[in-house]
């Protein structure tokens, strides 16, 4: 309701802006004193600023500025998991994820490009950071300035001869009841190591860092990608209770350029070379494709002529590669994904119609037998 009244204001009033804190480039500019500032104090020498990853303006601003004033400035960013900024948005925390560094939905001022690493840290490890802290330094802040001492205090320790700078954004009064008073109960945070990582399909709880290498990053536009690209938390947990599947590393981003995904998108069950079932879908406002593992919602399939046409020819080539019953994910005349090893759907069908009688079977005949070797999907992998 917030924000449609603030696009009504726009549409009406003439002479008013709205300052986007999230994705407007002109915040930056609040920090260029503050980065001059910075470069009085610590001089010329290598200088690595830590911070967490929240809007992206704080730790991006002063890195721009400091880089400008000065040599060495690497930049180090903290993360929570769950966040998609960096892709983290598949691992979920058992506990809970860390508020103020991270995000659900994308900020269009995170500039990937100026990140030397990243680190990614969990609910637990961020009490004890927060709490050990305090303790040693006498600094009383928030959870996410306890992740950024815990990953400043690892990058010091790895490489001593540099000067450390780690931004603590927020005093620690709304903090008491969920990390003080655990005081007691908090594991020792000088006992914590993260898992070194080199790409983004090996992240991991409870804490994960890569080498970004300042490399810009085309960030995956919503959760019904990303759970696209890995395998959804239904498919990974809940139905075979195993790790992510599918290409998760770097495939599948080529569905954000299909318009047909927003206004189509039609799960077709197939069976042999008939649609015996499935249902329409549509996406959430921050998706891009409708995905109703991730909260898209769902009415009764219809399939006009050309679609039946090609599903039924889809159905004959698959069957030619011992292939007999799939979940076609189908924006037409773009098929998004064959599913094999999850072709769900049924279930859809029923909460989209009312119906609680089996779809119609196929009247068409196929013998049943065993795929070649070839076309048999590995728990691994997931046709697309």
């Amino acid at each position: 309701m917030r924000l449609a009244r603030v696009h009504q204001l726009l549409a009406e009033r003439d002479g008013i802006h709205w300052m986007q804190q999230y994705h407007e480039d002109y915040h930056y500019l609040g920090y260029r004193d503050c980065a001059r500032l910075i470069h009085q104090q610590f001089g010329d020498g290598p200088l690595t600023l830590v911070g967490g990853v929240g809007s992206g303006a704080f730790t991006g601003a002063l890195t721009t500025y400091l880089r400008d004033l000065r040599g060495d400035t690497e930049l180090i960013g903290v993360q929570p998991f769950e966040s998609v900024t960096f892709a983290s948005d598949p691992v979920g925390d058992p506990v809970a994820s860390i508020s103020g560094i991270g995000s659900p939905v994308p900020f269009r001022h995170v500039r990937h490009a100026l990140y030397d690493r990243v680190h990614w840290i969990a609910h637990e490890q961020a009490i004890s950071a927060t709490v050990a802290l305090y303790r040693e330094h006498g600094v009383f802040a928030r959870m996410s300035s306890g992740c950024t001492y815990l990953a400043a205090a690892w990058e010091a320790r790895l490489h001593p001869h540099r000067q450390y700078l780690f931004i603590a954004a927020d005093t620690g009064h709304r903090y008491m009841d969920s990390v003080y008073r655990k005081h007691a109960s908090v594991m020792p945070a000088a006992g914590l190591e993260p898992k070194v990582i080199d790409d983004l399909g090996d992240l991991s709880l409870p804490w994960s860092v890569m080498d970004w290498h300042r490399r810009p990053f085309a960030m995956p536009p919503d959760s019904a990608l990303l759970a696209s690209a890995t395998g959804n938390v239904t498919s990974r947990y809940v139905s075979y209770g195993r790790e992510i599947i599918g290409m998760a590393k770097r495939h599948a981003a080529v569905q954000e350029y299909i318009p047909n995904v927003r206004t189509n998108e039609k799960r077709v069950i197939v069976a042999g070379d008939t649609p015996v079932s499935g249902f329409l879908r549509f996406h959430r406002d921050n998706d891009n494709r409708a995905d109703a593992t991730v909260g898209a919602q769902y009415a009764p399939l219809e399939l006009t002529d050309d679609e039946r046409a090609f599903i039924a020819r889809l159905g004959k080539r698959m069957m030619d590669h011992g292939i007999f019953y799939v979940g076609v994910d189908l924006a037409y005349p773009y098929v998004i994904e064959v599913n094999m090893e999850n072709p769900g759907g049924v279930n859809y069908h029923r909460r989209a119609t009312g119906e609680t009688t089996p779809p119609r079977r196929s009247t068409r005949s196929w013998q049943l037998s065993a795929p070649p070797e070839s076309c048999r999907p590995s728990r691994h992998s997931r046709p697309a």
